[in-house]
């Protein structure tokens, strides 16, 4: 040892220069690991962006009858479970998965830079990881696949027993619904850990062959010893001990990965499928309609291809201003009469026609912003009463307080200190079912609309909620085209005319007065039944 130095690192004439690049080595690394997350974290959230919006849109756009098919727990774990494994789940095993396939073909590259001897073994222990990976990881994604899919009905049965908690607590059914529930749950929890077990059984074999590579490794080692010193054969073993022992890791979080890709895999195959037909081939007139008049020509209806038809032939003239009734049995076609007039189905044939504008050829939004419908469920959304009237903010206050005052809630909105921001609970709760409909009703007193739609909007109400529904409607819809689809038969009787639908067809179409004085006529009967009832 050279005098004067005790051999201490410090006594080192160049340690600024180790330390320099010692630090400058540790921020590059610093900063690559922060660029690397960033713009992995950037790229993953812009795809799961993509992948939230086009799914909202597609659902959105999707015909009715899909949303008559699909359960509400199946779109409610869409946009919960499946895209929290993308949002959350699934970056985090696609960082992992890349940082330990670095670190793995990394240490094998050393081994067999080493020993070149160990690449003839690394092909055939690389041939059978493959065939195991695909084969196993088969199995894996079905059983995760089960998973997801036992999920919904959990999700589905909980948001009903919620929206239905005060039924099930008066006819005292906790425990019938909470064994179900648990049903559901074991179901589902059963699938759950088939998962975890699938992936543990996956990770054993993986085990295995990774120990078959350690032991190669020391038989080589052992085999060619003199070939390389000691210190390039300890370090080989190092590499594949720390290769061997995490490769299953590796493994499983790959397997698991690719299972968990199955809900990118739902979300896709939602997003596919029929969308509802926009038209938009005409371009109406920025005031539309200006009559109301509608004229239905040869219609026929159909839920879906190969069903039967639940409108047959439908044709009618109606003018403007003029109020139609709409009776018939459970089934006859009254809603769907609606749905045809909203192309909330498309028609199988035919066409209807407003002021003389095929609604068939122009877009559903000019379509349906151009009706007024008060429908037999009332719909609030939780927010404030304001946000609920007017949406979209087009109309002031003083418009809000007239609509209120004419649909009789004006009295009841001033009693709540916050007017017109009171609040309004998730599906409208603070409201009974008849000041709920009002609501809708002031809905559409804002919109102006020359044709308004009732789908039997006094069903669920008391005889004086409608009466004021009625009232309402031949004060400040004088001017509107009405249909009304009716529940009790005195709501109608001063309408201009009557249309009696049964099966699909229209039986009788003409003034009430002439079809209560006609011997033969089924309005006529339904008349004496409801008079009988009401005796």
């Amino acid at each position: 040892m050279a005098e004067g130095h005790s051999g201490l690192v410090g006594d080192n004439p160049e340690l600024w220069l180790y330390q320099t690049v010692y630090g400058l080595s540790l921020v590059a690394l610093l900063l690559c690991c922060f660029l690397k997350a960033l713009s992995t974290a950037s790229l993953l959230m812009r795809g799961s962006k993509a992948l939230h919006d086009k799914l909202l849109n597609a659902v959105l756009s999707k015909p009715v009858m899909f949303l008559d098919q699909v359960e509400s727990g199946v779109l409610l774990s869409l946009f919960s479970k499946d895209m929290d494994e993308v949002d959350v789940r699934y970056p985090y095993f696609v960082d992992v998965v890349w940082q330990g396939l670095v670190l793995v073909l990394s240490q094998i590259v050393f081994v067999c830079v080493i020993f070149p001897l160990f690449t003839v073994a690394l092909v055939f222990i690389g041939v059978v990881f493959l065939l195991m990976d695909i084969w196993m990881n088969k199995a894996v994604t079905q059983v995760k696949r089960i998973s997801c899919a036992l999920q919904s009905p959990v999700v589905n049965f909980l948001s009903s027993t919620v929206s239905g908690l005060s039924l099930i607590r008066i006819y005292e059914q906790q425990v019938v619904f909470q064994e179900r529930f648990e049903a559901h749950v074991n179901r589902h929890l059963s699938g759950e850990i088939l998962f975890r077990l699938a992936t543990c059984w996956f990770t054993f074999r993986m085990e295995t062959l990774s120990m078959v590579a350690v032991v190669v490794t020391a038989l080589i080692a052992v085999l060619t010893r003199g070939s390389v010193t000691p210190a390039e054969a300890g370090n080989a073993l190092s590499c594949i001990f720390v290769c061997g022992a995490f490769i299953s890791t590796f493994m499983r979080l790959k397997s698991e990965m690719q299972a968990r890709f199955t809900s990118v895999e739902r979300i896709m195959e939602y997003m596919e499928g029929p969308t509802e037909a926009e038209g938009g081939f005409l371009n109406v007139p920025q005031v539309w309609p200006e009559q109301g008049s509608i004229k239905m020509e040869n219609v026929c209806l159909r839920y879906g291809p190969g069903k039967p038809l639940v409108l047959k032939d439908i044709s009618m003239e109606v003018h403007p201003a003029e109020k139609i009734g709409i009776v018939g049995r459970t089934g006859a076609g009254k809603t769907s009469l609606i749905a045809a007039m909203m192309r909330l189905v498309e028609l199988d044939s035919g066409r209807v026609t407003v002021d003389g504008i095929d609604i068939s050829q122009i877009g559903l939004i000019e379509l349906r912003s151009a009706i007024a419908v008060i429908p037999q469920d009332p719909v609030l959304f939780a927010g404030t009463l304001r946000h609920n009237l007017d949406p979209f903010d087009e109309h002031s206050d003083d418009q809000l307080w007239d609509t209120l005052e004419k649909s009789h809630l004006k009295e009841k909105v001033m009693k709540d200190e916050k007017g017109l921001m009171m609040v309004v609970e998730a599906d409208g709760d603070n409201f009974s079912v008849g000041e709920k409909q009002l609501l809708c009703l002031a809905r559409a007193l804002l919109r102006r609309n020359k044709i308004l739609l009732l789908d039997e909007a006094t069903a669920s109400v008391d005889v004086m909620t409608d009466r004021l529904i009625q009232l309402t409607l031949s004060e400040a819809f004088s001017h509107c085209t009405v249909f009304t689809i009716a529940h009790r038969l005195d709501t109608v009787l001063s309408y201009d005319r009557i249309i009696v639908l049964d099966a699909g067809k229209i039986l009788e179409f003409d003034r009430p007065e002439v079809l209560s004085q006609k011997e033969d006529s089924i309005f006529r009967s339904m008349l004496g039944a409801m008079a009988v009832d009401a005796r």
